[in-house]
């Protein structure tokens, strides 16, 4: 079975990207990587908050209102003046670390904290439309969807072309709380510049 990453990229397409890119005011490039760092991101946070019966509870009721037919609203996404609720569902995933993740980020990528959040608000949705995607054509359940998340954040973890990875697997967790999102910040800022 594909990644969540690679079958968000996928769906979305050179064109996609670059739609996210123009809203972001960003290059296509930068965006793309920005895209290909968040989904990692997101998924091992995702897997983080299914743990608790509470997380794996909303997030299966979150996917009823997300799957792959956002892909097909890519100019939606994009538009200011529709609310896709990105900004709602980063702060969900993320919670209290949202900022200073964004901020290192942006600094790990030389971008501004503003487009970099962007990028990530659009991210957000688009992992929850793949992630709906993939519950959806094998008609699971939530314990499904834990084992999926718990079994992209296993690879993203050992794989070594993720951001995660990248700033140093042994770095890691080093507050030993069980996540490495709230690590990332700290990380970034040395090994993505």
């Amino acid at each position: 079975m594909e990644s969540l990453l690679s079958g968000m990229l996928s769906k979305m397409g050179d064109k996609g990207i670059e739609k996210i890119a123009q809203s972001a005011g960003l290059d296509s490039e930068t965006a793309k990587k920005i895209l290909s760092q968040a989904g990692p991101l997101l998924t091992s946070k995702m897997a983080d908050n299914v743990k608790s019966t509470e997380g794996l509870s909303s997030l299966d009721s979150a996917l009823k209102d997300h799957d792959e037919s956002i892909f097909d609203h890519i100019d939606d996404l994009v538009n200011p003046d529709i609310d896709t609720k990105g900004a709602g569902i980063l702060g969900h995933i993320l919670g209290s670390k949202t900022d200073d993740i964004v901020t290192a980020m942006a600094d790990g990528n030389n971008t501004d904290t503003s487009s970099t959040k962007k990028i990530l608000e659009m991210a957000a949705p688009l992992i929850l439309g793949q992630l709906g995607s993939t519950k959806n054509t094998g008609g699971l359940d939530a314990s499904s969807i834990f084992d999926i998340l718990q079994d992209e954040k296993k690879k993203i973890e050992s794989s070594e072309d993720n951001i995660l990875l990248n700033l140093g697997k042994k770095f890691l967790d080093k507050d030993g709380d069980g996540s490495v999102v709230d690590d990332v910040m700290d990380i970034a800022k040395r090994f993505l510049k």
